[in-house]
C-alpha cells in the first residue's frame, strides 16, 4: 500500500511540475505584406513585424481578420521547447488565393537565423487546427502562412497569423 501511495504522489508531483512550466501567448492576424520571410542575421532588423500585440484584428490589410491562435510552450526532458499551436476561424487557403492549398507553421529564432518549416496545419471542417512541434530555441517567432505546398522552404507573403513564443 505504501508503494502505491508513493507512486501516486510522484505522478501528482510530476503533473504539478509539468502544469506549472507552461506558457501561453496569443497570435494576432498579420497584415498583408509583399515581403518574404527568410534568413536574418541577429544584428540586423528583421522582416517579421516586431510587435504583433500592436496589431488589432479588423483593418482591411489583414488576410484573415477573424482568425485567432494560441501558442502554448513547455519544456521536454531534452530541454527542447515544445510548441502547441491552436487556431480557430481559419478561412480555406483557396479563399486567400486560388493557388494556395494548405497552411504551414514556421519558427524563427528571435536571435536571428533561418526560418524553419515545422509542419503542415491540417484544418478541420469547423475551421480549427492544431499542430505540435519542438524547437531547441528559447525565444522565437511563430508564423502561420497559406502555401501552395506543405514542403515549401520559405514562407510565402500570405502570413495569416503571427506571434511569439518563449520557453517557460
Amino acid at each position: 500500500m505504501k508503494h502505491a501511495v508513493r507512486i501516486i504522489a510522484v505522478v501528482l508531483g510530476l503533473c504539478v511540475l509539468g502544469c506549472a512550466a507552461r506558457q501561453k501567448s496569443t497570435m494576432e492576424p498579420a497584415e498583408r505584406r509583399g515581403e518574404t520571410y527568410g534568413t536574418t542575421p541577429s544584428s540586423a532588423s528583421t522582416s517579421v513585424p516586431s510587435a504583433p500585440s500592436t496589431m488589432m484584428p479588423g483593418p482591411s490589410g489583414l488576410l484573415a481578420p477573424s482568425a485567432i491562435g494560441t501558442i502554448t510552450t513547455s519544456v521536454d526532458d531534452n530541454k527542447n521547447t515544445l510548441v502547441t499551436l491552436e487556431v480557430e476561424h481559419l478561412p480555406p487557403p483557396t479563399n486567400l488565393d486560388s493557388s494556395l492549398t494548405t497552411y504551414v507553421v514556421w519558427i524563427r529564432p528571435r536571435a536571428g537565423g533561418d526560418v524553419l518549416n515545422v509542419g503542415q496545419l491540417e484544418m478541420a471542417p469547423d475551421r480549427t487546427g492544431e499542430l505540435q512541434a519542438a524547437t531547441p530555441h528559447a525565444n522565437f517567432d511563430v508564423l502561420l502562412t497559406a502555401e501552395s505546398s506543405a514542403t515549401v522552404r520559405q514562407p510565402s507573403r500570405f502570413v495569416v497569423l503571427q506571434g511569439q513564443g518563449s520557453r517557460p
